[in-house]
């Protein structure tokens, strides 16, 4: 099916639709042919998922089994291994028309049951102790290693594990890799929480990948990228409009191609920066109700403190006096409070030194309701 417009909001982008990246997918394809691990980071919307397809479409390609977990979703380390397992059969064995015999070998060696639905969609059905048994990791582990190609295995937002009730899903994961000839990918987009599960000597799986950070497409390359597609359409870009849309985005992928799908779609022949931030304006208002909803999750000490970053834009000292009593903040020990709390439900993020709003078109936001007072 023909993709009519190039700047995709959701699934998987085809190939001719992705943008540069040729640095990230050199370095995951390299270490997955070293039998390197790696922890992917990259703040939120930057393009981290898509970069994880993209990679595991060319690895298909020669024939390694490539199998995508999503981990956010999981509460407990039951649903974790489960995720795991459910992932495999979809994904491990190639088409299910063609793979299924291996697919119910598979699910046969893990003690669970393959149900088929009437469009052909293969599901998992485990019996009450499956996940909760310390071995049933290890078991989707060894039934993996016979494939012949190699197995890369990708779990996305895995600082997820770190939730659990149960604190075994960590060492558990480092027990069946540590041996294990399949290659995996850690991916997160909390970097405080996926930094700590790497990154503290205290962890079972510190220092046991090589660190990988997703950082912005440069400027350059991506308003070739986004001029070329809209030129497909007759849509002509002003330079400064570009500018705009990367500035105002602070060069998170989806936010840009948030406001290039309405572009493309838009009618115009020519975009100038007037446009351009009419569309930024009207996709932060289409967002506001949960802007507020996000608001309301805040203390008071908290949501004042982001008001205060965005309002900065970058902040390098938030405790000290200047900004405190420039913003009509409290104390310093409160405003740590606060901070920390932000940093750990991921509103504000820390990077070159620097303190920001995680969400650009949240700051953005603020920044238009400030200017309204």
């Amino acid at each position: 099916m023909k993709l009519l417009n190039p700047f995709p909001l959701s699934g998987e982008v085809p190939a001719e639709h992705f943008c540069n990246r040729r640095n990230e997918i050199e370095a995951l394809t390299r270490a997955q042919t070293s039998g390197v691990n790696v922890t992917l980071v990259s703040l939120r919307r930057m393009g981290k998922s898509a970069l994880i397809h993209h990679v595991f479409r060319k690895r298909r390609k020669r024939g390694v089994a490539c199998v995508y977990v999503d981990v956010y979703a999981a509460t407990s380390h039951a649903e974790f291994v489960q995720s795991f397992a459910s992932a495999v059969v979809r994904q491990a064995f190639g088409p299910w028309r063609t793979a299924s015999k291996q697919a119910m070998e598979f699910v046969k060696s893990i003690r669970a049951a393959l149900h088929v639905s009437a469009d052909g969609i293969p599901k998992v059905v485990f019996d009450s102790h499956f996940g909760k048994r310390a071995e049933s990791l290890s078991e989707i582990v060894a039934s993996l290693e016979g494939l012949k190609n190699g197995v890369v295995v990708a779990f996305d937002e895995f600082q997820q594990v770190a939730t659990f009730s149960d604190a075994t899903t960590e060492t558990l994961v480092r027990s069946a890799m540590q041996h294990s000839s399949i290659r995996c990918i850690f991916a997160g987009s909390e970097q405080r929480q996926i930094g700590r599960i790497f990154a503290d000597p205290g962890r079972p799986l510190y220092a046991s990948t090589e660190h990988l950070h997703l950082d912005a497409i440069e400027r350059g390359e991506y308003r070739t990228f986004v001029e070329e597609r809209l030129a497909k359409n007759n849509v002509v870009l002003d330079d400064d409009a570009f500018d705009d849309i990367y500035d105002r985005c602070e060069a998170r992928t989806f936010h840009i191609q948030s406001v290039a799908n309405r572009l493309y779609d838009s009618g115009l022949r020519r975009v100038r920066r007037a446009e351009v931030n009419t569309f930024i304006d009207t996709i932060i208002g289409s967002h506001e109700h949960l802007y507020y909803a996000q608001r309301r999750l805040l203390t008071p000490a908290q949501w004042n403190l982001v008001e205060a970053v965005a309002r900065e834009r970058r902040v390098n000292e938030p405790l000290s006096e200047q900004f405190r009593q420039a913003n009509g903040l409290g104390a310093a020990s409160s405003v740590k409070r606060s901070l920390d709390a932000l940093l750990d439900r991921s509103v504000v993020y820390h990077a070159d030194g620097a303190y920001a709003i995680e969400d650009p078109f949240l700051a953005e936001w603020i920044r238009l309701k400030q200017k309204e007072l």
